[in-house]
């Protein structure tokens, strides 16, 4: 090799052993905990149990906590008859919990319709 050749290879990244890549324009996919469907974050609804503990729905995606993602409302319901949605949040949800977000998200879609 000439000299030109080991300076240039020395100051140049190698790009097959890198593990990251230039993402320009990526969205992240979300996968619905039910039917295990993926798009972008926009197209799901969010819930989400906070640090508190306390269950609810987020309309804006960014609540601080850990969260689950719904891609409808058919998904909501099956998630809250096998009980997925407390797996997903790892916590124990009652009634009451279910019947609370039921309320927050039928009241956001009720708003967002109109």
């Amino acid at each position: 090799m000439r000299v030109m050749d080991i300076v240039i290879a020395a100051f140049t990244p190698n790009l097959r052993k890198s593990k990251t890549r230039l993402m320009t324009g990526y969205a992240k996919q979300r996968t619905c905990i039910v039917c295990r469907s993926q798009s972008s974050k926009k197209d799901y609804l969010r819930v989400v149990k906070t640090p508190e503990g306390i269950v609810n729905y987020d309309p804006t995606g960014r609540a601080n906590g850990r969260g689950a993602y719904l891609c409808s409302v058919s998904c909501f319901e099956k998630a809250i008859t096998t009980h997925r949605l407390a797996g997903a949040l790892r916590t124990k949800m009652n009634d009451e919990d279910y019947e609370r977000v039921a309320e927050q998200l039928v009241s956001a879609l009720s708003d967002e319709n109109k």
